[in-house]
């Protein structure tokens, strides 16, 4: 079994099993809750390495992995997400990079920020934003190719949610399914745009690989606050063929020096003092 399944199937575990601790135990829920919020964002991000084809050679294998273990379980669809994150590879930084958005307005000052992300997160841009960039529908609207149509991922996206809720309702769990999985993801996905930002706010205009960032620290915190070294964004982006877990190598092997986490946050907010 090689890393990338050993790290997703134990975050599986860790997720199933403050789920099982939550249920009995209720006091714990605000620990729990982050814990989940975590390993979901981490799973979202061995997705990530799937749609570069990074968890397996054999590419059936690789994207069933990635589309049923990794992104589908947080609402997200494979095709969708990989055709943005690869125009996002491409195109950093221009106008038609879909991720452009959640970095070119840094820095900015920390109140205005706040203000913009309370406001963003009570109405229903947040969700409109979700669905476009991460779900089929907004693909299937945009296409007039039937045949196209027909090569997106929609049915195993649908089929796979209508799957999942059938269950909660067979067995009665929208309680614990709110509480314990959908809350948390509205937790990661701000939180996501975020690391966003970190990897690429007052950068992404300068010459590649210096568009993107290397974030240093411990491995512990480095797996709670960036998981799935996707602190060596900017390893990521020189060598996008390299999985999650090849990258520190690449780091310490070229002798770079990346900036800690608080110096990434400084540098998005305090230049606007």
């Amino acid at each position: 079994m090689n890393y990338s399944l050993k790290y997703l199937l134990t975050n599986w575990l860790v997720i199933i099993s403050s789920i099982v601790l939550t249920i009995r135990f209720h006091y714990i829920y605000p620990i729990t809750f982050l814990i989940i919020a975590n390993r979901q964002f981490a799973n979202y991000l061995v997705g990530h390495d799937a749609i570069h084809g990074l968890i397996s050679k054999n590419k059936i294998v690789n994207d069933f992995i990635g589309r049923f273990l990794c992104l589908n379980p947080v609402f997200v669809s494979f095709e969708s997400y990989q055709i943005n994150h690869i125009a996002h590879h491409e195109y950093l930084g221009t106008n038609i990079d879909p991720d452009k958005a959640l970095f070119n307005f840094y820095p900015i000052k920390f109140k205005k920020y706040m203000c913009g992300l309370f406001v963003y997160f009570i109405s229903s841009k947040l969700l409109i934003d979700f669905i476009s960039y991460f779900t089929p529908f907004r693909m299937m609207i945009k296409t007039r190719n039937l045949k196209r149509f027909f090569e997106f991922d929609l049915l195993s996206f649908v089929v796979f949610q209508a799957l999942l809720f059938f269950m909660i309702n067979r067995f009665q769990l929208w309680r614990e399914f709110l509480f314990l999985w959908i809350l948390p993801i509205l937790l990661m996905i701000p939180y996501y745009y975020f690391v966003s930002a970190l990897q690429h706010g007052g950068l992404y205009l300068n010459t590649s690989p210096d568009n993107s960032r290397n974030i240093e620290g411990t491995a512990l915190l480095m797996e709670i606050l960036l998981p799935c070294n996707t602190n060596y964004h900017g390893i990521h982006h020189e060598y996008p063929k390299v999985p999650f877990y090849g990258l520190p190598k690449i780091f310490r092997t070229k002798g770079m020096k990346g900036e800690s986490y608080i110096e990434c946050i400084r540098s998005l907010f305090e230049a606007t003092k």
